[in-house]
């Protein structure tokens, strides 16, 4: 499929975002089977910058976040920074 799509063989891997973390977060949040939420290993842009408030973990653990919804802002000029013209 990555071939099909002109995506560059190291390509192949899904990019996740703060955005996608977040989601995952109040998932494995509302699940009683959920024991582990990954992270990235190592700082990325679309983790640190992309919201107001990064979800990083502390001694282990990674806490509910406090606002509506996701419990993020997007960082909006990063996103037009970042975008691809189709």
């Amino acid at each position: 499929r990555a071939r099909r799509a002109r995506w560059p063989d190291d390509q192949r891997a899904c990019v996740s975002t703060a955005v996608t973390t977040a989601a995952s977060l109040h998932l494995s949040l509302a699940s009683p089977n959920a024991k582990l939420l990954e992270l990235k290993p190592f700082p990325v842009s679309v983790q640190t910058e992309l919201v107001d408030t990064p979800i990083v973990q502390r001694n282990g653990s990674i806490a509910a976040l406090d606002e509506p919804g996701l419990g993020i802002t997007v960082n909006e000029e990063l996103v037009r920074r970042l975008a691809l013209d189709a």
